[in-house]
């Protein structure tokens, strides 16, 4: 039989994995929030310079 992990042993099992957890859902915030603006500047630029302003057809 194994013997008990030590306190120290536990929180290692326990924090490392939360933390590397933390880091990556930070990463992927990040990831999803520059993807987002990115969206957006160019919904802005196609709706400022494109769409918006082109004249119909039937004109």
């Amino acid at each position: 039989m194994r013997d008990a992990a030590s306190p120290l042993e536990l929180a290692e099992r326990v924090l490392i994995p939360c933390v590397f957890a933390a880091r990556h859902i930070d990463v992927m915030r990040q990831v999803l929030r520059d993807t987002a603006a990115q969206l957006i500047a160019h919904l802005k630029r196609s709706f400022d310079g494109g769409i918006a302003h082109r004249p119909s057809p039937d004109n």
